[in-house]
């Protein structure tokens, strides 16, 4: 279980490597009229320019703690891990639902 929780970890890591590709492109959802006035579209831009504090949080949290905490806490300290993709992918989905995959409402 250890395996796979670090398994996991490491991945939501290397995400930050492609995150300055994802960060330049958040000026361009702003680029429809009136998307600036869309609250989903402030947090999807705010959640993407912030989504590297989630993993590597969660990676210190875990790297420190991985042989002496209880597994219960080893999950969380992934699922913190994995937050910044929660947090993207469910803004785009509510996006998606709310505003037809416009940026702008």
């Amino acid at each position: 279980m250890k395996l796979l929780l670090a398994i996991v970890n490491v991945l939501a890591a290397a995400g930050v490597l492609l995150w300055p590709m994802l960060a330049l492109s958040t000026a361009m959802m702003f680029d429809a009229p009136g998307s600036e006035r869309n609250p989903i579209t402030r947090l999807l831009a705010l959640s993407i320019l912030t989504y590297p504090i989630w993993p590597v949080l969660g990676n210190i949290l875990f790297w420190i703690k991985r042989s002496s905490a209880p597994t219960g806490w080893l999950v969380g300290f992934t699922v913190v891990s994995l937050l910044g993709y929660m947090l993207i992918v469910g803004l785009f989905v509510l996006l998606d639902i709310v505003c037809d995959g416009n940026f702008a409402c």
